[in-house]
């Protein structure tokens, strides 16, 4: 077993499925022939041997690649970090980005523009809600509620933008110097 980092390791991951991708289409190419044909491989031990040996080869190449990816998730599990006054594992960071991160920020902007525009176009309210009522409606501008805390929203928004500015960069500099045994 030697120590590496998980940057490495995952590197491997990609060399090992190439490998893998290699290995099928080599058994492809060799899976059947016409028998009136000669073997090619027969002065190797034949077709057979050959496509035994690598279906043996992706089976083991599987069973690495499965070892690395985890013991990536152990050690992602076991490695906590914190942006933002937010601490979680790194698995837990990971998982966020995939599934939380793009429609929080897109929810986000979309409450700070539906305020934004709501503002922006208060005199439209004063035209719908004289057609609502039949009546003449004086020309002064609606004063426009809004259900949420305008501030915590911008600060909420800059919070989440730097979580996502900064969690690449973090999540790169751990995988390069959090090692695991392989």
């Amino acid at each position: 077993m030697a120590q590496v980092t998980i940057t490495e390791a995952l590197a491997e991951t990609k060399t090992i499925s190439a490998r893998i991708n290699s290995a099928q289409t080599a058994i492809q190419r060799h899976l059947v022939r016409d028998a009136r044909m000669v073997d090619p491989l027969a002065n190797v031990g034949g077709s057979e041997k050959f496509v035994a040996e690598q279906r043996q080869s992706i089976r083991d190449l599987q069973n690495r690649l499965v070892d690395i990816r985890t013991k990536i998730q152990d050690a992602n599990r076991a490695t906590s970090l914190t942006i933002a006054d937010r601490t979680m594992s790194v698995a837990e960071w990971l998982n966020w980005r995939r599934e939380v991160a793009s429609n929080e920020g897109n929810f986000l902007t979309a409450l700070s523009g539906i305020i934004s525009n709501s503002r922006g176009g208060a005199g439209s309210f004063t035209g719908f809600r004289a057609r609502l009522t039949s009546e003449a409606v004086d020309s002064k501008p609606i004063d426009i509620v809004s259900s949420i805390d305008e501030r915590s929203l911008a600060v909420e928004i800059d919070k989440h933008a730097q979580i996502v500015g900064e969690l690449d960069g973090r999540l790169s500099l751990i995988n390069a110097t959090t090692y695991i045994e392989l």
